[in-house]
């Protein structure tokens, strides 16, 4: 995993624990273009060219069991002083969502 340092903002932590587990809830209106939030898609559709209203739509992709968990774990930790690590070999988002250490040091998410 890496060991990006981030400050305690619940939205970064999201996204960047959405990328992490490649989780992408929005979708583009025309194509299957998938992003993690809304003005991300809608920035996608300036490649469908010009006159083409942009349009994001809910991916309906399924969220990865205990990933909400996580991040609340992860932004609850951070603002209390501890440090989250995700910590695996393994490339499987539920194998990375079971490997998860908490300590006392630095404000160190993923």
């Amino acid at each position: 995993m890496c060991q990006k340092v981030m400050r305690c903002n619940s939205s970064n932590l999201r996204r960047h624990l959405y990328k992490h587990f490649h989780y992408r809830p929005f979708k583009c209106g025309y194509c299957e273009y998938k992003g993690l939030s809304t003005s991300e898609v809608i920035q996608h559709t300036v490649s469908h060219g010009d006159g083409v209203l942009p349009k994001s739509v809910l991916s309906k992709q399924p969220v990865i069991e205990g990933l909400e968990d996580l991040v609340s774990l992860c932004i609850k930790s951070c603002r209390t002083g501890k440090t989250v690590t995700l910590v695996s070999d393994s490339e499987s988002p539920l194998t990375r969502k079971a490997d998860l250490a908490v300590d006392n040091s630095y404000n160190v998410c993923c």
